[in-house]
């Protein structure tokens, strides 16, 4: 079955795990105007490394922090060893997620392959008598007839196994949990078009649905067909002022939709100061970001090599992972740079700090953003920053105050920006300290964004009940 009795954090990655560190579910509904609320945070999974990941987590730690029962559901099944997984649980945040392997039959594509070699070895029978017919009906050779057969049958059952079904998955997990926990309010974190479909389905639920797009739409890139779907959630949140103005003209949508505050909890929240930036060592140029289209990497590639020609010893290093990475790999060797020691793989969050300290220059070539949590981090950490005037990052760097601004797609630009930095400690120096004063000056903690998203809910729930 696709659902699990809620388990302790000791469940077996082998079993049939949906809930991790769940709470014995209180009977019925919670009060909805005064008292707890009732929340369903949804995502469609938890990559290991990831921006949305990371709000979402923070924002279900603080609104549980806060009194409220919440839930957090993804589409498909990550590993309890997933860094998000792992701080759900910390914080005794439930978590409903799909079975395993319903979810890899559902979304893997070497599982769907492998399941329909099975399933034409099991109707090897039927493939002979279909090549048979062809041979006696249509005099083909024997030989043609068993390929034209094994292909017309394989293209038959392909189009049942191979087909995506994570939407479907996806609703009847939640519909199976919601029928014993109705929530208060939905509210769906998406990324570009994955989940508009459970957007859909959850408006015909009863329960105000807020939507809440964690990049910013962008007419060069064709991830944006359909988003007028977005009208039919009862608010929709952007990550940036400038989300918000893309996402009302791309999708016509007459939904009211708020630009939200962005959300990156304060890494010296203990008290310590940010770490010094090294003193020995060459200096070191930091991206951090998930190898994706959107990120602009070829570019950071490109402008590290014009660095590098005329400063030979600038340290460049991207943290993170993703699909591009044997194709970013080829081309920073081909560039002249030494892949290994550039793209250095995802890390933990735990990481963090150290990477900053070892860090001079934090620079971005995204092409695309919403409120990068990369750059807030930076900011928090008071590093020299560079970054493309992308999303919402203008709303937080002004340009040669706390940090410097480039034109994306630009690897000159990009180069001269990170060799300005790189020239002068000084100048690092401001604009780290700016940064991070700006930082401590602005609404980025997990319980501020809480309680202004927990003010959102009762609202949507006040006007629901008139």
């Amino acid at each position: 079955m696709t659902l699990t009795t809620e388990h302790s954090a000791a469940t077996s990655e082998q079993g049939e795990s949906i809930v991790v560190a769940g709470r014995t579910p209180e009977q019925g509904r919670r009060p909805s105007q005064s008292g707890p609320l009732a929340i369903a945070l949804a995502a469609l999974d938890f990559q290991d490394f990831g921006g949305l990941e990371e709000i979402l987590v923070e924002l279900a730690i603080g609104l549980q922090e806060d009194g409220n029962d919440v839930t957090v559901y993804t589409c498909t099944w990550a590993s309890h060893e997933n860094q998000y997984v792992r701080r759900l649980r910390d914080a005794n945040v439930r978590l409903v997620q799909p079975n395993r392997a319903l979810s890899h039959l559902a979304q893997d594509w070497a599982t769907k392959e492998r399941l329909l070699a099975v399933l034409m070895r099991c109707l090897a029978p039927l493939t002979f008598l279909l090549a048979a017919y062809d041979k006696l009906v249509r005099g083909k050779d024997w030989r043609s007839a068993r390929h034209s057969a094994f292909c017309w049958l394989r293209g038959r059952v392909g189009k049942i196994i191979l087909r995506d079904r994570r939407p479907w998955l996806a609703r009847w997990t939640l519909r199976a949990d919601w029928m014993r926990r109705r929530p208060d309010v939905i509210h769906i974190h998406g990324f570009t078009k994955n989940l508009l479909f459970l957007l859909e389905w959850a408006a015909r639920q009863g329960p105000p649905v807020v939507y809440e797009e964690h990049s910013t739409p962008d007419e060069r890139f064709d991830w944006w067909d359909g988003f007028e779907a977005i009208g039919k959630a009862d608010v929709v949140l952007a990550c940036s002022e400038a989300s918000a103005a893309a996402l009302r003209r791309i999708s016509g949508t007459q939904t009211a939709v708020l630009p939200r505050a962005p959300l990156c909890p304060d890494p010296c929240a203990d008290g310590q100061s940010p770490p010094a930036r090294l003193k020995k060592g060459p200096l070191t140029v930091t991206v951090i970001a998930r190898l994706d289209t959107a990120k602009g990497l070829p570019h950071f590639l490109e402008a590290a090599a014009i660095v590098r020609r005329r400063r030979p010893g600038t340290m460049f290093r991207i943290f993170g992972d993703g699909q591009l990475r044997e194709e970013l790999s080829t081309y920073a060797s081909s560039l002249g740079l030494d892949a290994a020691k550039i793209l250095r793989g995802r890390f933990e969050r735990s990481e963090l700090p150290r990477i900053m300290a070892e860090t001079d220059v934090w620079a971005s070539a995204s092409l695309v953003e919403g409120q990068s949590i990369a750059l807030l981090e930076a900011m928090a950490f008071g590093c020299a920053i560079v970054t493309t005037n992308v999303g919402g990052s203008a709303e937080v760097i002004e340009h040669d105050r706390n940090g410097l601004l480039c034109a994306p797609g630009n690897p000159e630009e990009l180069a001269r920006a990170i060799e300005r930095v790189a020239d002068s400690a000084e100048l690092r120096r401001r604009l780290g300290a700016a940064a991070r004063r700006d930082y401590e000056g602005g609404p980025f903690q997990r319980h501020q964004v809480a309680n202004a998203t927990a003010k959102i809910y009762r609202r949507l729930l006040r006007e629901k009940a008139i």
